[in-house]
C-alpha cells in the first residue's frame, strides 16, 4: 500500500492553498473593468473641449495623462490613509451639471450611496470623506467660490454601516445611476474612467497650488449618459474629480499563478510516484 511521504503531503496542502489563491485571483481579476475604451475628441475640436484638452490644461510638467492609453481597470477602492480621503471637483462640462449627483457606494450594496458633490457644487470645491472605526463614513463638503472665502457645508453627514470598500457613482436628473463597476451598468457600459498618478506629472487643480500627481491619487472621469446609447457622446468630461488617500481593491500578484505551476508540478510528481509503486 502506498503511504504518502511528507513531501507529498506538503505538496497536497500547498496545492490546495494555491487553488484557493487562484480562485481568489480569478474572481478578483474577473471583476476588474476591461480597458482601454475609446474617448471622443481626444485630438480636440473647434466646437467642444475634450477630456484630453482639459487634463492638458491642468498639466504643468512631466509625462502627462493620455486619456486612452493611461486608463486603469480599477473598479473598487478602499481608504489608504488613517485620516480622510480628499476629493476635488476638477470639471463638470455637462448639460446636466446643475442636477448631477456624484458620490461613493458600498461595494457589496450599490443601492447604499453616499453623495459627495451635488449639482450646485463648482469647479474647485472639495469634499472630505472620513472612514470611521465603527464602519460609518462622514462627509463634509467645502465650497470655494472664486469671489468669496471658503464656505463649509453646515450639514456634516454620517452614514452608518458603510464600511471602507467602495466604488464611485453618478446619478443624472433622468434618474439614471452609473457605477465605476462596469458590470453594474446597462450592457456593462464603461461609464467611468480611472487614471492613477505616476509620481512624475505635476498638476494644478482649480484654485490649488501645483503638486505632483502621486500614486495614491486618482482621477475619476464620468460620462453622464448611457455609453453606447443614442444620447451618449463618449467624452467622459461630464463629471471629473481627483481623489487622494485611496487605493484600488487588492488582487493577488501574477506570481500566484507561477506558484500554482510549482505546486501543480509537485502534485504531478506525487502521482507518478504513487502509480510507479502500484506497478
Amino acid at each position: 500500500m502506498f503511504t504518502p511521504n511528507k513531501l507529498a503531503i506538503s505538496a497536497v496542502g500547498a496545492s490546495l492553498l494555491a487553488l484557493g489563491s487562484v480562485a481568489t485571483f480569478t474572481e478578483s481579476a474577473a471583476a476588474l473593468n476591461k480597458r482601454p475604451v475609446p474617448v471622443a475628441n481626444t485630438a480636440g475640436s473647434d466646437d467642444a473641449i475634450s477630456l484630453q484638452d482639459l487634463l492638458n490644461q491642468i498639466t504643468l510638467s512631466g509625462p502627462g495623462i493620455d486619456v486612452e492609453n493611461d486608463q486603469k481597470p480599477f473598479d473598487l477602492f478602499t481608504n489608504q490613509s488613517s485620516g480622510a480621503s480628499e476629493n476635488t471637483l476638477l470639471f463638470e462640462i455637462a448639460g446636466f451639471a446643475p442636477e448631477n449627483v456624484f458620490g461613493i457606494y458600498k461595494a457589496d450594496n450599490p443601492s447604499f450611496r453616499v453623495p459627495i458633490f451635488i449639482g450646485d457644487n463648482d469647479q474647485g470645491d472639495a469634499a472630505s470623506v472620513f472612514f470611521l472605526a465603527d464602519n460609518s463614513v462622514g462627509v463634509s463638503t467645502l465650497a470655494f467660490p472664486p469671489e468669496f472665502p471658503p464656505v463649509a457645508d453646515p450639514n456634516f453627514q454620517i452614514y452608518e454601516d458603510f464600511g471602507n470598500m467602495f466604488g464611485y457613482y453618478l446619478t443624472n436628473p433622468l434618474g439614471e445611476t452609473f457605477f465605476s463597476e462596469d458590470r453594474l451598468n446597462t450592457n456593462n457600459a464603461a461609464q467611468g474612467l480611472i487614471f492613477q498618478g505616476d509620481d512624475q506629472t505635476v498638476l494644478q487643480a482649480p484654485g490649488r497650488q501645483p503638486g505632483v500627481f502621486s500614486d495614491n491619487e486618482f482621477i475619476i472621469a464620468f460620462e453622464d449618459k448611457l455609453v453606447g446609447g443614442s444620447e451618449s457622446d463618449f467624452d467622459y468630461q461630464d463629471f471629473v474629480i481627483i481623489a487622494e488617500s485611496i487605493t484600488p481593491k487588492s488582487t493577488p500578484e501574477p506570481a500566484t499563478l507561477a506558484g500554482l505551476g510549482l505546486f501543480a508540478g509537485a502534485m504531478a510528481v506525487s502521482r507518478r510516484r504513487k502509480n510507479s509503486r502500484k506497478s
